[in-house]
């Protein structure tokens, strides 16, 4: 309910700058002459935490037994510009003008119901919802354009995943998280095909430092093999 007035909105502006330059120059600290060994801190969303990434967690520490990975579970964009996270693995049909992104394939969705289910008795089932973060998702908008009304839903695919087994409704999930659970089964008579494309990113001023970079690289290679198909 606060209004800030017109000459003083150069004032909060020039703020936003000194802020800027602070951030810049703490990033180009902490990367200056970094050894290609430590921790580095991956956020990403709960699906592919759960999913993929541990998975690879171990791929990568065959592979560089010198770094260890730290991952940041949240479905909310994290801002890498305070150097909250290293690198993010995010699906978006676009990354924002202060990533520098690598696309590493695309994530395939589609609407699953609970498994044993005749299609007669899926058509009873509510739609779930998706709520938080996930109502700005790609998977929300095609809800919309299709006139759906859901009940209930969740902010989280798993708990959607979940939701979906126990038999309390129908819901568009990630076929790479549904496809690994026994009691889910694709919607019948329902086709979506939609896909988002899946990125490994990091800020211009860390990509290059070389802990960093050589996650990057690492989780681009074996991310690609996973979704690049």
């Amino acid at each position: 309910g606060y209004l800030v007035p017109p000459e003083r909105r150069r004032i909060i502006e020039a703020a936003r700058e000194v802020d800027r330059a602070a951030q810049g120059v703490w990033r180009l600290m902490r990367g200056a002459g970094a050894p290609v060994s430590g921790e580095v801190r991956v956020t990403s969303t709960d699906s592919l935490c759960l999913r993929v990434l541990p998975q690879i967690a171990a791929e990568l520490r065959a592979l560089a037994p010198d770094l260890s990975l730290v991952f940041l579970c949240t479905n909310a964009h994290l801002d890498l510009g305070r150097v909250h996270a290293d690198i993010t693995v995010r699906p978006a049909r676009q990354l924002p003008d202060d990533l520098a992104g690598i696309g590493v394939g695309h994530m395939r969705f589609a609407a699953f119901a609970p498994a044993g289910l005749a299609e007669a008795d899926c058509d009873g089932l509510p739609w779930l919802g998706l709520h938080g973060a996930l109502a700005r998702s790609d998977a929300a908008r095609w809800m919309e354009a299709e006139g759906i009304e859901p009940e209930g839903g969740a902010d989280s695919f798993v708990v959607l995943a979940e939701m979906v087994a126990l038999r309390q409704g129908r819901a568009l999930l990630p076929e790479f998280l549904a496809a690994q659970d026994a009691r889910l089964q694709p919607l019948p008579g329902t086709e979506v095909g939609m896909t988002v494309p899946l990125w490994v990113a990091a800020h211009p001023d860390l990509a290059e430092v070389p802990r960093v970079a050589k996650v990057r690289g690492l989780l681009c290679e074996a991310l690609a093999r996973r979704f690049a198909a």
